[in-house]
């Protein structure tokens, strides 16, 4: 079986980050498993959550800015990844 720290190292978003910084990330995400279909987010409601959908690992608000803010190089990662993200949309 896949540890969460096992697929955050596969996430893109995540992948540059130094294995310590991916570890202390995992330690704080949840396991959801969800049937086929289930809708798990929506473009109208607030978010309180991040999620990574592969084995579907979710992390609360309360628990994933705390993290990212006392982990400035993976704030700034997330922040680059996110910049490049926008602008490949933009240029679609």
């Amino acid at each position: 079986m896949t540890t969460p720290q096992e697929v955050l190292a596969g996430v893109p978003l995540f992948s540059m980050l130094p294995k310590k910084e991916v570890a202390k990330l995992a330690r704080q995400a949840h396991e959801l498993t969800v049937p086929a279909g289930t809708v798990v987010t929506d473009v109208d409601r607030a978010g309180v959550s991040f999620s990574v959908i592969v084995h579907c690992l979710i992390f609360a608000k309360w628990d994933f800015r705390p993290f990212a803010m006392s982990h400035p190089q993976t704030a700034w990662a997330l922040l680059e990844v996110m910049v490049q993200r926008l602008r490949d949309a933009e240029n679609r």
